[in-house]
């Protein structure tokens, strides 16, 4: 009889402290998750002023991101956009193309809304068709530069979110063609401008 009191009571200490060690093991799962592939699909507003010109052409488009999360802070990066512009010299629209080479600096990670910084080296173009001497013609201008900003993601699961961001990019055109020929002697041409973005942003694979 008195081993089955000794039996009974280590049962019972093991059913009192069990739950309490297991829920000591677990770890909750982040609100965020910013490790591992990141994928992003935006829609994307544009402004650009080229030269001397005082007014800044705008038009909309889309883009899409792909990267890497190697920290919970640092996400290299590479994405494009494209956006169909209108020119305010009464010209017409053109293309106007971006590509992003750069880093991103989340902070606040593992809550719900994680803001960022990032800063990419950024190759533009710009394409049009104009009308000269009787036939179109199609201008292309492409030159680097570089491109600074902000956002804020806001997840809805802990592995994706909402993703808001703004970005400034200065450079200048450097060559130019003319239905598919180089344009000599072309001359550096200033040209800055933003974007605003909203998409969707997941991170997948961070395990």
């Amino acid at each position: 009889m008195k081993c089955h009191h000794t039996f009974s009571s280590v049962l019972l200490l093991a059913a009192v402290f069990a739950p309490q060690a297991y829920a000591q093991s677990v770890v909750p799962e982040p609100l965020s998750v910013t490790r591992g592939l990141m994928i992003s699909g935006s829609a994307t507003g544009a402004s650009l002023k080229a030269g001397s010109s005082s007014d800044f052409d705008g038009g909309r488009g889309g883009g899409l991101t792909v990267g890497f999360g190697f920290s919970d802070s640092w996400t290299f990066f590479l994405s494009g956009d494209g956006a169909t512009m209108t020119s305010q010299d009464g010209s017409g629209t053109y293309g106007l193309g971006f590509g992003d080479l750069g880093l991103r600096w989340h902070f606040g990670t593992g809550s719900r809304v994680v803001p960022y910084l990032e800063g990419s080296y950024t190759a533009r173009a710009a394409k049009q068709s104009m009308y000269i001497n009787r036939s179109y013609v199609d201008v292309e201008m492409k030159g680097t530069g570089w491109s600074g900003g902000a956002g804020l993601m806001v997840y809805l699961t802990p592995h994706a979110a909402i993703d808001l961001a703004a970005l400034y990019t200065t450079g200048d055109f450097t060559e130019a063609t003319a239905n598919g020929q180089s344009v000599p002697s072309f001359p550096a041409l200033s040209a800055t401008g933003a974007r605003v973005r909203i998409g969707l942003t997941a991170f997948i694979f961070d395990k």
